[in-house]
């Protein structure tokens, strides 16, 4: 039966169980008087006692006693193999026995003690009945054997320990014996296994710092003492070197208020060779050198899955910095050695610009203005500018112009003009700058008109006769956030024809619509030809719009 707390104890030194002085059984004054008994801790088989008489104490024999046993119950083991630990003053003295102890079996027993002094005073039958609820437990001696931990130091290719050892107990009586505990748990590093047929046990540990404890413990049982064993070398994992590879310039120009941005990956050696290090924690760092003995952190980074990183910062002044990996206490792989960076910083007179504006004609013409002003009218330079349009205005600028403006006087207009330009966008001025000049932008700004078109355009009937009449109809709509409507009534559409082989378009008539967008009008018709219907507008909401050709045969 197994006791119900388990309590492991791996140190190996004598322990006496505190209690007050044991009155002997038979002891008159003068003679030997036992004052407690205790145990080794870890050695189940060995018996510790503190004695005291008037003088020195030759000889201690020890009897066990079943528990339960009746006063007059025979013993079953009888002992005087006790040798003298030391002593307090002339007349106290400690004693343990020398060999194991060989009881027939395992379990409690009633101990009693005879003592014999130097006078030759003697005591019979002493019994401490404070010390372990007065029962001496014997138990099988048990020991953890053959602990090892593979590898002997963890690696970036080997992030696991393996932790082996086999559980044994001496025998009943042949301590000298040694035997497997088979099904008996096992503490391995705070896990519990369960030994095998030959009291094997294994556990793999997953390593997650640079330094591992390593141990193990077998709790005591009913006929088995606690084991452990507890390795006096901590393991330590091997750690990989690692480097940093830039994939930017090392050095940068840029203005004051700008933002440089370093970019390359994290590597580590291993067995393969150099690889990317995922994870790792990369930090841009002024040396203490150059701060008077102070280091500084200007940016720090984790590497993705292929180990890039990237390192912004934005200095106020020209300086020096280094890259690294900063390892902390990652378990693998160490500090990579600086990569030295290097930033100026220079300040150059910003481009103003003022009054922009962007207006789309009926047409679909964009008509873009701006106002650029120099620092100083003395700069005498051409600066180059860029027409951008985005459909969100935040992302995706596309470049629609490559301009240059003259800014030799100081300042200019900047007028340009996109024909066919989308009915809906955003729309920028950017200046990229010049070595002299910084660079600047506008505001963006939204441009806007609905599309227009001509829906169901026919003119019939075909084929028609010479002089006869053709019926030109449609329906004018307009785009809207539900889809097309029909445009306003009564708006004028203007009725054109161009003769088969010929590249003119001739207006020959107009027409309104109605409510519903609709018009229709009779127009004769003498040669094969194309019939169009166009509709021009001032309303700065709409684009005018031009419908396909329908093709009429005259016989």
């Amino acid at each position: 039966m197994k006791r119900s707390v388990r309590t492991a104890i791996c140190s190996a030194v004598i322990s006496l169980a505190l209690a007050a002085p044991v009155p002997a059984a038979h002891a008159l004054d003068g003679e030997p008087e036992l004052l407690q008994v205790a145990y080794v801790i870890g050695d189940p088989q060995t018996l510790a006692l503190e004695a005291e008489a008037n003088s020195p104490i030759t000889h201690v024999t020890a009897h066990f006693f079943p528990k339960g046993a009746l006063q007059d119950a025979p013993e079953v083991y009888e002992t005087d193999d006790f040798v003298q630990d030391g002593t307090q003053g002339p007349s106290r003295s400690f004693w343990h026995n020398a060999h194991p102890l060989l009881l027939p079996a395992f379990g409690h027993y009633r101990v009693t003690f005879d003592l014999t002094d130097a006078d030759g005073d003697q005591t019979y039958g002493l019994w401490d009945a404070e010390s372990f609820g007065g029962y001496f437990w014997y138990a099988g001696n048990a020991r953890i054997e053959d602990f090892q931990a593979t590898p002997t130091h963890p690696d970036y290719d080997h992030r696991t320990l393996t932790l082996t050892g086999r559980l044994t107990t001496s025998l009943p009586g042949h301590p000298e014996q040694r035997t497997p505990l088979a099904d008996t748990p096992v503490d391995v590093v705070g896990s519990e296994v369960t030994t095998d047929e030959d009291g094997r046990f294994s556990r793999v540990l997953p390593v997650n710092s640079r330094f591992v404890d390593v141990s193990a413990c077998a709790w005591a049982s009913e006929d088995h003492y606690v084991a452990c064993y507890q390795d006096p070398d901590i393991v330590s994992t091997a750690l990989a070197p690692t480097r940093i590879q830039l994939s930017t310039a090392a050095s940068a120009t840029l203005d004051r208020g700008a933002t440089v941005t370093y970019r390359g990956t994290a590597q580590v050696l291993t067995a393969a060779g150099w690889k990317a290090l995922p994870a790792a924690r990369v930090t841009l760092d002024i040396p203490p050198a150059a701060r008077n003995g102070i280091p500084e952190t200007l940016a720090t980074a984790t590497s993705d899955s292929h180990g890039a990183f990237a390192l912004s910062t934005t200095p106020i002044a020209s300086g020096h910095a280094v890259i690294a990996v900063d390892a902390e206490d990652a378990p693998f792989y160490g500090d990579s050695p600086h990569v030295p960076v290097s930033y100026t910083v220079v300040v150059r007179p910003r481009i103003s610009v003022t009054g922009f504006s962007a207006k789309l004609d009926p047409r679909s013409r964009l008509t873009a203005t701006t106002q650029l002003r120099a620092p100083a009218a003395s700069v005498n330079t051409r600066v180059p500018a860029v027409l951008e349009r985005s459909a969100d205005g935040r992302t995706g600028w596309q470049t629609v112009k490559n301009l240059t403006v003259d800014l030799s006087h100081g300042s200019a207009r900047l007028t340009t003009t996109v024909d066919k330009a989308p009915s809906a966008s955003y729309w920028r001025v950017r200046l990229p700058g010049t070595p002299q000049l910084l660079g600047t932008g506008t505001d963006s700004l939204w441009v806007h008109r609905w599309p227009t078109r001509f829906a169901g355009l026919n003119a019939s009937p075909e084929p028609v006769r010479a002089g006869g009449y053709v019926t030109v109809s449609g329906t004018l709509q307009r785009q809207s956030a539900a889809g097309w409507i029909p445009v306003s009534a009564r708006q004028t559409v203007y009725i054109g024809f161009r003769r088969a082989g010929s590249s003119t378009t001739t207006w020959v008539g107009w027409v309104t619509t109605d409510s519903h967008g609709h018009f229709s009008t009779r127009i004769r018709d003498y040669h094969d030809g194309y019939w169009t219907a166009r509709w021009l507008t001032d309303n700065p909401y709409f684009l005018q719009t031009v419908s396909a050709a329908d093709y009429v045969d005259v016989r």
